[in-house]
């Protein structure tokens, strides 16, 4: 057994938009990372709620199993959804080796955060 953390350092769900979807809905987008970001802090200030979620959700009939899943969690989620150049980049280094891509990609061409940072205005 192991965690996903243990391979994958930066798991986390994230948002996937179009370059078109983003501009001919920006606002949208934006109220959705809003809408994001009150789940995820929901989701760290109310383990009392959410242990049992887990619990019927996963299938996970051990009380002690479901908190150990919501500690782990709460280590690595993110409230801002924006990564440091270094995780941004082994992100994309793991990607690009997986699918067995030879040249380097700019960060910019895959990760823009100025949703992010507009949706916590």
């Amino acid at each position: 057994m192991a965690r996903g953390r243990d391979h994958i350092r930066y798991l986390q769900t994230g948002v996937v938009a179009t370059d078109a979807a983003i501009k001919q809905k920006r606002g949208n987008v934006i109220r959705f990372l809003r809408g994001w970001n009150r789940a995820l802090k929901f989701y760290l200030d109310n383990p009392e709620v959410m242990i049992p979620y887990i619990q019927k959700k996963l299938a996970v009939s051990d009380a002690k199993m479901a908190r150990r899943m919501y500690d782990e969690d709460h280590q690595v989620i993110s409230l801002t959804g924006i990564l440091n150049a270094d995780a941004a980049r082994e992100i994309l280094d793991t990607a690009r080796e997986a699918l067995r891509v030879k040249e380097t990609v700019p960060l910019e061409r895959v990760f823009d955060f100025s949703l992010a940072q507009e949706a916590m205005k």
